[in-house]
């Protein structure tokens, strides 16, 4: 994150280690906060916590925030849908995903795009 002049912003030691711990838990990895604060003194800018988090084996890249904030709208979409609502949203990763009623006893409904594949029938060559 920026400041209003274009700085990197300064973030809280504590907040990095909770973040990492976090990270860490979730994916079941040991974290040893000591040994990051002693690694990584204040102060810490976003470029350190990439450093801490990859010096932790976490895979981290940077994404665009445009495309975080694609996801979080599609995620509300979701969230505040109904059960009746038109153009509902099936899936964050594709919007272009359907419900498509089969009709089938086993498998009443399905999710995807409907397509159809055809040829077109070629005419006889002319004849003279």
């Amino acid at each position: 994150m920026r400041d209003g002049n274009g700085r990197p912003q300064d973030v809280l030691q504590s907040e990095l280690l909770w973040a990492l711990g976090s990270i860490c838990a979730l994916h079941r990895l040991p974290f040893a906060g000591e040994l990051v604060e002693r690694e990584f003194p204040p102060p810490c800018t976003h470029a350190t916590l990439i450093a801490a988090g990859r010096a932790l084996a976490l895979r981290i890249r940077h994404i665009r925030l445009s495309a975080l904030k694609t996801l979080l709208e599609r995620a509300e979409r979701i969230r505040t849908q109904q059960r009746f609502d038109k153009n509902k949203l099936y899936a964050l990763h594709a919007p272009e995903v359907e419900c498509i009623g089969k009709g089938k006893a086993r498998k009443p409904y399905e999710f995807g795009r409907v397509g159809q594949l055809g040829r077109h029938a070629q005419s006889s060559p002319a004849t003279h």
